[in-house]
């Protein structure tokens, strides 16, 4: 029995020379009364919105506050990058994750690992309860770039992304 309806739409942009950019935006519309959406129940919290790429040479997890130096739990940022060397590639590509500023626990937290997964944990550990009135909309950018964080302008991507909508 359907207990949830969602409506996932993904817009991929015209790519230029140096970024990719891929929006989500998910609808999650409840069928019946008092549904509750809610992660895993342990520290970690697995939820929501989740990109996993093969871990580059020379990986590096950088969020809006610092480069991480292992994984992490819990992290609250607007975005997250992962950089390094894919395939058999020597230049420097990332994928960042941008978060909507309209997510209802903004800026969210994240589960990031360098074996992979990235994690915007939403709803979280603790079960939100959906409306039957309007959904629950959740919106995620990627930013595929070359170059780091920084010469992809991640941030200034991210800026740009919380005027949207």
């Amino acid at each position: 029995r359907a207990i949830i309806e969602e409506t996932t739409t993904i817009r991929v942009f015209h790519a230029t020379e140096t970024t990719q950019l891929v929006d989500f935006e998910i609808q999650l519309k409840p069928l019946l009364d008092d549904v509750r959406l809610g992660g895993a129940e342990n520290d970690r919290g697995y939820s929501g919105f989740t990109v996993r790429v093969p871990p580059p040479r020379e990986m590096k997890i950088l969020t809006e506050s610092d480069a991480l130096a292992g994984d992490a739990v819990g992290t609250q940022s607007r975005w997250a990058d992962v950089t390094g060397k894919f395939s058999d590639g020597e230049q420097l590509t990332g994928i960042a994750i941008l978060s909507h500023r309209s997510l209802p626990e903004f800026p969210p937290r994240w589960l990031l690992r360098f074996y992979g997964m990235q994690n915007v944990v939403y709803p979280g550990r603790n079960p939100i309860r959906l409306s039957v009135k309007s959904p629950l909309v959740l919106r995620h950018r990627l930013m595929i770039h070359r170059g780091d964080a920084k010469e992809a302008r991640v941030a200034d991507q991210q800026r740009v992304y919380e005027l949207l909508f």
